[in-house]
């Protein structure tokens, strides 16, 4: 591949990224001819992000290195030899390039469990089917199996179906071609389940410690439950009264409310997490996770105070992508479970889970007659429509028309 464009639209890139980083490549380039360096590889990669990060912005450093490991990635996958393996080990080669290019992209962690575990039950549908000679039919078939026989909802299919997408594209690097003839699982009308303040009273009456605290911090702001998960002590912003999100889902940053009814109780939880904070700097315990390899460019960033969890596990463990001990952020089970025996001992019967906390805050906000596009920019929606379906639920009750069965009263 000759073009650079084609390259990064082949990665799936966006018209306005693409010419960016066609640029860091051919200044990466000149950077290896300048230096001498025999070839285009990671050892090159590393001395150019070295050289660059002193002049430019991080978030420039990262746009280049991700240009320059897409350039790598696409040319070392030209180079494999699949001829000389087996259907098996060829399966086993893709995932792993698959999981590589993920994390390039910076695919989330969720994201790229829930991919390889499609790609493996695509791999059992086909039988192990030499990938080699696999087609688009193939990839007709596996969705036409999900709706008719596995009876998936329409979400399911689609989450299968950009997964094996990219399986398509970027590992085996072929067109997987016309899908509009295959059976589609129906979409239906979703209307989202939303607790009444006073049912939310009677579910918080039932929690305690951490798990209350983040689930009145999720109906209080509205954010979903991963990026609570995610938050950074940092994030918080005690004075304007905002929360950063910096990872949220779709890759935009947003502000959205800290209420005020939990401040003191937060600042007080912050104070016990500094001592838990205190402490692994004492062991010299390994730093948390930072995303994009930022600790590699800014040593030691993962032990820097502003970084840590806001909601800490209470021991370490072992990072499963990099095999490094380390303290993650509480297990998003925890409070699902929490939350799931409050509702019950309520004697709730409705049906919620934890996002029905955010269901709730977007509906109670349209109630109070808040503007949709301002409830759509406290979501992080993309699309206004998306936010719409709270219409229809703020909507009940509040019609103002009067039951016929009422006149027999």
């Amino acid at each position: 591949m000759t073009n650079l464009e084609d390259l990064f639209k082949t990665y799936n890139y966006h018209q306005k990224v693409i010419p960016h980083m066609c640029r860091w490549l051919e200044y990466y380039f000149k950077f290896v001819k300048y230096n001498n360096f025999h070839s285009f590889d990671h050892s090159s990669l590393e001395a150019f992000v070295k050289y660059i990060e002193v002049k430019f912005e991080p978030w420039r450093v990262e746009q280049a290195e991700e240009a320059v490991k897409i350039y790598l990635y696409y040319h070392q996958s030209k180079e494999l030899n699949f001829e000389s393996k087996d259907s098996r080990e060829l399966w086993k080669l893709l995932h792993k390039t698959g999981i590589e290019v993920l994390r390039i992209k910076h695919y989330s962690r969720n994201t790229e469990q829930t991919y390889v575990g499609w790609w493996r039950q695509f791999y059992k549908f086909l039988n192990g089917k030499n990938p080699t000679s696999i087609n688009t039919e193939d990839f007709k078939n596996f969705l036409t199996y999900l709706a008719l026989e596995r009876k998936v909802s329409a979400s399911t299919q689609n989450q299968a179906l950009n997964s094996i997408l990219f399986f398509f594209r970027f590992c085996l690097q072929i067109d997987p071609g016309d899908l509009t003839q295959t059976l589609r699982a129906k979409k239906k009308k979703h209307i989202p389940s939303v607790l009444t303040i006073n049912e939310l009273k009677q579910i918080f009456n039932r929690m305690h410690g951490t798990s209350l605290l983040m689930a009145k911090l999720l109906y209080g702001s509205g954010i979903r439950s991963d990026e609570c998960h995610n938050l950074r002590i940092k994030d918080i912003d005690f004075e304007m009264k905002i929360i950063n999100i910096k990872n949220p889902k779709g890759g935009d940053q947003r502000n959205t409310l800290l209420p005020s009814g939990i401040i003191e109780d937060l600042k007080e939880h912050i104070s016990k997490v500094k001592e838990i904070y205190d402490k692994d700097r004492a062991d010299n315990k390994n730093g948390v996770y930072v995303p994009n390899a930022l600790d590699v460019k800014y040593k030691d960033l993962g032990k820097e105070w502003g970084w840590f969890w806001l909601f800490p596990s209470q021991r370490n463990s072992v990072d499963k992508r990099t095999g490094i001990t380390r303290r993650h952020h509480r297990h998003v089970s925890t409070i699902q479970q929490d939350f799931k025996k409050a509702r019950k001992k309520a004697g709730i019967i409705k049906f919620a889970k934890i996002h029905t906390l955010r269901h709730s805050f977007a509906t109670h906000l349209l109630e109070e007659n808040v503007d949709l596009r301002t409830i759509q920019d406290l979501l992080g929606h993309k699309s206004i429509k998306t936010t719409e379906i709270y219409t229809h639920v703020a909507s009940k009750n509040k019609l103002g028309v009067k039951s016929p069965f009422d006149n027999l009263l």
